[in-house]
């Protein structure tokens, strides 16, 4: 869908239109913290644009789990917020609603310095606050699911976005069926298919029929 600067995007590792073929470079704020579900595939999604010509921001919670794998990745722009997340306990319920209102401040100020052409959200507690911010801003916002059963923060900003990126065969009630894409879950760059042979060659394995490897 297209962003402020008429960057067309999507998720996909295939069909990023790249700033090398339209000449612009856009600037993206990645909603990724609180857990390393929500993480990874920010961070996989912000290699290939950074690949591509674009700048991003992720924006990730001051959790340990956060802390923990950003420091595999010192090339990319972390910005942690804060936040807590959700819970029926009266004590941890009024800590979100706290934090959850230092996270809209954040966010404004965020917003206002970086001016970003589109924020992509991953879920979590720190998509709340990005997302409303962003809307009043009035920048575009995509959200992925990677999860068959919508969280949260999915399903209740669900309407407030122009993309929506769900697995494939999960459906949610309220949404456009056009602001729907069905995708998958990004994966880093350590983590993607290797060619047989070149794995093969990496691992100095001298095999070239079948292969059977016993683990455990």
């Amino acid at each position: 869908f297209p962003c402020r600067n008429n960057f067309e995007f999507s998720p996909g590792m295939e069909s990023i239109t790249t700033s090398k073929t339209t000449g612009n470079m856009s600037n993206f704020v990645i909603s990724c913290g609180g857990t390393g579900g929500h993480l990874a595939p920010g961070i996989s999604l912000a290699e290939r644009l950074i690949e591509e010509g674009h700048h991003c921001w992720l924006i990730i919670s001051k959790k340990e789990v956060d802390s923990r794998l950003v420091r595999k990745y010192p090339q990319l722009d972390f910005v942690r917020a804060p936040g807590a997340g959700f819970s029926f306990s009266p004590l941890r319920f009024v800590k979100f609603f706290i934090q959850q209102f230092q996270l809209l401040i954040f966010a404004f100020s965020l917003l206002r310095n970086k001016r970003p052409d589109i924020i992509v959200a991953f879920g979590g507690f720190i998509t709340v606050g990005i997302t409303i911010a962003g809307v009043i801003h009035g920048c575009p916002i995509a959200i992925h699911e990677a999860n068959r059963k919508p969280g949260k923060a999915t399903r209740y900003l669900r309407g407030l976005v122009k993309r929506l990126y769900l697995p494939e065969g999960v459906q949610l009630a309220g949404v456009p069926l056009d602001s729907i894409k069905y995708f998958g879950y990004p994966l880093r760059k350590g983590i993607r298919r290797t060619p047989k042979e070149l794995a093969r060659r990496t691992l100095r394995i001298d095999v070239n029929g079948k292969l059977l490897v016993v683990l455990g």
